[in-house]
């Protein structure tokens, strides 16, 4: 799953990490709890984007347009 996910938690791990290092701060968390907190929280977030967006936008984007040669009605 984290495979699949991998793009997903590549483009939302900068915005999970922007906010949890102001969260970091302002509770003055250690860095290694820090650390684990970052980690934790791009991966969530990538995983929540994969399945609310690129998922279904891939299985959008992949759904038959023509069954035996006649066009579906709505491309379903």
């Amino acid at each position: 799953m984290l495979g699949d996910a991998s793009y997903s938690i590549y483009l939302w791990h900068t915005l999970a990490l922007s906010v949890t290092l102001k969260v970091a701060d302002r509770l003055h968390l250690h860095t290694g709890v820090a650390l684990v907190l970052h980690v934790a929280a791009g991966v969530t977030l990538g995983l929540v984007a994969y399945h609310a967006i690129e998922k279904p936008v891939l299985l959008f984007f992949r759904r038959p347009k023509y069954r035996h040669g006649a066009p579906v009605p709505g491309g379903v």
